[in-house]
């Protein structure tokens, strides 16, 4: 059972509040936490829902002491909540992937661990951009690809070859990106 007592909050930010909890007690204690009751509180009223949230999930095993998870919730809560939305998603995705690592294969096991670098480094790391002759080069091509398509509308209906053209760019955009890093 989660209690909330947040007397100037709307009950979707109740909802919310109560999903980042669940995420940040997943992270600390490294499995799964399921609620199926929660209270909001306010100062003229009570709701009680019973709806199931699951993090069925086994993780790899908690990485706060329990004594510590008050403590940890405090800090980590205000921390967790300032984020921009898209990086509060990357850090749900990625706790869940760690909290999938405890058993299967090793190769499942070591793929659940590193997936997360992948989902945190593309919410914290700046976008690349690319050089200016390399923009040059690519709306050239675009140009072309276009004229062409009007030519051969029969041989790549869908954009197919455009796009495995146009994808070669994104490595540009990969390297600058690293090097920002």
């Amino acid at each position: 059972m989660l209690e909330l007592v947040c007397p100037d909050a709307q009950i979707k930010e109740h909802l919310e509040m109560a999903r980042s909890i669940m995420i940040l007690i997943s992270l600390a204690s490294g499995t799964g936490v399921s609620s199926h009751r929660r209270i909001f509180r306010w100062e003229s009223d009570v709701l009680k829902i019973w709806r199931r949230m699951t993090g069925e999930e086994r993780g790899p095993g908690p990485i706060v002491p329990s004594f510590e998870m008050s403590s940890f919730l405090q800090i980590a809560l205000v921390h967790f909540d300032a984020l921009p939305p898209e990086k509060r998603s990357a850090m749900r995705l990625a706790i869940n992937y760690i909290n999938l690592s405890a058993n299967g294969y090793i190769d499942n096991r070591l793929f659940h661990i590193t997936q997360p670098w992948e989902f945190l480094s593309q919410a914290w790391i700046k976008a690349g951009k690319l050089s200016t002759d390399v923009l040059s080069l690519r709306s050239r091509l675009k140009r072309t690809l276009k004229d062409w398509r009007q030519e051969h509308k029969t041989l790549d209906p869908n954009g197919f070859l455009t796009a495995r053209v146009l994808s070669a760019f994104t490595w540009p955009k990969l390297k600058d990106q690293i090097e920002q890093y």
